[in-house]
Order: structure tokens, then C-alpha cells, then sequence
């Protein structure tokens, strides 16, 4: 048994919490075990600084600007997969996804994605899916220790509100029904198709409203500027809070999240831990998450999206948000804390050699 607390280097561990809580939360909860210290990942510090594990993310994160810029921190990177490899520092990765969600470089980026899996010593996955996609796409390089997790819920950060308090906080003036898009507005959310639907058959606002809340990617900002005065839609289009996401979440009487593709997401997770029901496309780690999840948690949309699938699944998801004690059981973070602990020191163990 291990005397000594063991240095990992989060790339994040928590820089980002007010865009993503989940690598801040991963870090307290693996401190709290005792056993380790979680520090930020710097790029460029890491090359001389102590670590016992470099904990990674989102590398491809890294390659979502302009050629020039991206193809220099392409051959940063493999110089750090380098140093890693000379310092014998092993590499865990959590595969929050296989491949970029909006993809510029793709080249450069499955070129650094094959070189990075050689280095992997440990794989963290958030679904079977993902790994079953990643394996089957990479069977020949795929040769670290992996673990397979729920993704862990926000209840430490998030209490659900009640729908007056959350659409008041908001500043919403809208008394009926309200179907929710929550988190960053982004394209492979299928956002565009679901105001698509809302607007094709002029929909009354007494029916039921729509919800857009969160920050446009750039590629969306003007589209978003183009519906704000379409009646029946309220725009919320700023970095939110996380008492302004919770009230968010909590106006909502579903959250539609129409992914046009999708391995893991933190927003259902984050629906799911304030007690919001969801409606998903049918993909088999929206199923995968169904099976773990309270029955009526997650509900499936049409495939295509449809008018009559978002009512359907409004009247299922209003009859069920009674439910609002955001009780999870098997996504704590305490709970998935002992697995992420047993692959670092499987990791640890086997790099030693």
C-alpha cells in the first residue's frame, strides 16, 4: 500500500469551472479520498514541474484555431507526449469524446489522436459506448488500463429551485409550459433544428414556450441575434452563472437536447441531478444513460425531430417533474471516486516495470 500522496496534473483541474465544473469537481473528489494532490496542468511548466500521473482531458481542445497557431501547438503537444515519455510520467485520459465536436483540423488532429493513444497508459470512460467506439475505430492501439463510469452529477454545485423562483430569477414572464436548450449553444446540439421546428408550424406561445440559455459558439452568435424577437422563443445568451444554469434548468419543464451526434453529456447529467426530465435522441449512450438513470429521467425524441415529439414528450415529462429532489443514485462522486483511485495506482503499478 502506498505511504506517499501521489502528484497529479489535471489538464484542466480547474481553471475552467466557471464554463465546465466536472474536471474542478473530479479534483476535490479525488483529494478527498487522501491519497492525492491535484494540481493545474501547465503546458509549459509541466516539463520540469513534479507529477506522478499527467491527467488529460480534452488535448484536441488545442486545435480549434487558425492553421498557423494550430499546427504549432500540434508539435508542442507531441513534444510533450515525448518529455512524458522520457520522464516515464503516464498519461490518463478521459474521453469525454472520440472525436472533436466541431472539427477544423482534422487532419492534424487524428495524427496527434494516434500518436496521443500510443501514450495513454489509462483510459477513463463516461459510457460503454465510447469505449466500444473508441476500440473498434483504434483496436491496434488501445493498450492501457481502462475504466468505464457514469458521469458523476453536479449535486454538490446545483439545487434545484422551484419553477416561479427560477423563471422569476430570469426575469421569464411566461406563466405555460417552457421546453428548455441549456448550456453552451452549439451546433452538434441540434439547436438550429429544434428552433427549425418550433418556428415551421408557427407554433402558439400558449402552447408552450422555447428556452435558449447559454453562450452562442462564435459560429451561432448571429443566428441566435436572428431569432431573439421570434415570439415564443426566450434568448438567455450570456456565460451563465451557476445559480443563473440551476434556474435555467429549473424554468424548463423538459430539457430537448437533439444532439446530431453524442458520446457523453454533461448537460443531461446536469438536467437530471436539478430533477429536469429529459428528451434525447435515441443513441445508444442516451439509451445507456436511460438504463442508469430513475425511470422517466430520460425520454427519447423522433428521429427527425417533430412538433408532435416535442409535445409528446412534454406531456410525459410534466406529469413526472414532480420528481425534483435531484437524487441520483450511483452518480456521486464519492461513489466513482474509488474507481478513478484504482486506475491510477493500476497505471502506476504497471509503469513502474
Amino acid at each position: 500500500m502506498r505511504s506517499q500522496r501521489i502528484y497529479v496534473r489535471s489538464w484542466p483541474a480547474r481553471s475552467n469551472f466557471a464554463f465546465n465544473p466536472f474536471q474542478r469537481l473530479m479534483s476535490e473528489a479525488l483529494e478527498a479520498t487522501g491519497m492525492f494532490t491535484v494540481e493545474e496542468f501547465d503546458p509549459i511548466a509541466a516539463i520540469f514541474s513534479h507529477a506522478d500521473i499527467w491527467h488529460w482531458h480534452w488535448p484536441d481542445g488545442q486545435f480549434a484555431g487558425g492553421l498557423p497557431a494550430t499546427f504549432a501547438k500540434y508539435l508542442w503537444l507531441r513534444f510533450l507526449l515525448a518529455v512524458a515519455c522520457v520522464r516515464r510520467i503516464p498519461i490518463v485520459w478521459t474521453a469525454h469524446n472520440v472525436d472533436a465536436h466541431e472539427s477544423r483540423h482534422p487532419r492534424l488532429e487524428e495524427s496527434f489522436r494516434r500518436l496521443f493513444l500510443r501514450r495513454v497508459s489509462g483510459f477513463h470512460f463516461l459510457s460503454d459506448y465510447s469505449r466500444q467506439l473508441l476500440v473498434e475505430r483504434y483496436p491496434d492501439l488501445i493498450k492501457g488500463i481502462s475504466i468505464v463510469t457514469v458521469h458523476p452529477d453536479y449535486s454538490s454545485i446545483a439545487s434545484p429551485v422551484s419553477r416561479q423562483q427560477a423563471r422569476e430569477r430570469l426575469g421569464i414572464d411566461h406563466d405555460g409550459p417552457i421546453v428548455g436548450f441549456v448550456g453552451t449553444v452549439s451546433r452538434y446540439k441540434g439547436v438550429t433544428r429544434l428552433v427549425e421546428v418550433y418556428t415551421s408550424q408557427s407554433v402558439s406561445p400558449s402552447l408552450f414556450q422555447l428556452l435558449i440559455a447559454g453562450k452562442p459558439n462564435a459560429d451561432l452568435k448571429d443566428w441566435v441575434d436572428s431569432i431573439r424577437n421570434t415570439p415564443g422563443i426566450i434568448i438567455v445568451d450570456r456565460q451563465l452563472s451557476q445559480e443563473d444554469l440551476s434556474a435555467a434548468y429549473c424554468a424548463s419543464d423538459v430539457i430537448a437536447l437533439p444532439y446530431e451526434n453524442i458520446t457523453n453529456s454533461g448537460s443531461a447529467v446536469m438536467a437530471m441531478t436539478l430533477g429536469i426530465p429529459l428528451l434525447v435522441p435515441d443513441r445508444p449512450p442516451m439509451r445507456e444513460l436511460a438504463g442508469k438513470a430513475p425511470g422517466g429521467t430520460v425520454n427519447f425524441l423522433d428521429d427527425p425531430l417533430t412538433l408532435e415529439g416535442l409535445l409528446s414528450g412534454l406531456r410525459t415529462g410534466s406529469t413526472w417533474r414532480s420528481r425534483n429532489d435531484g437524487a441520483l443514485p450511483g452518480f456521486s462522486w464519492s461513489e466513482i471516486a474509488p474507481a478513478l483511485q484504482e486506475l491510477y495506482l493500476r497505471v502506476l503499478d504497471r509503469d513502474k516495470f
